[in-house]
């Protein structure tokens, strides 16, 4: 879970990367999306993952 601060500096980090393949771009583009779109509202980014085995 990212608060406001953390999701400033999340943004700050995901400018520096530079994915290389369209799976990649897209995830990166999606995160900074997701991440800017919590930012405006002053809310929290929740990430809830599945383990697979």
């Amino acid at each position: 879970m990212f608060n406001r601060y953390q999701l400033g500096l999340l943004l700050d980090e995901v400018e520096g990367i530079e994915a290389r393949a369209e799976a990649g771009r897209q995830a990166v583009d999606l995160l900074r999306r997701a991440a800017s779109i919590a930012l405006r509202a002053n809310g929290y980014l929740l990430f809830v993952g599945i383990a697979r085995s």
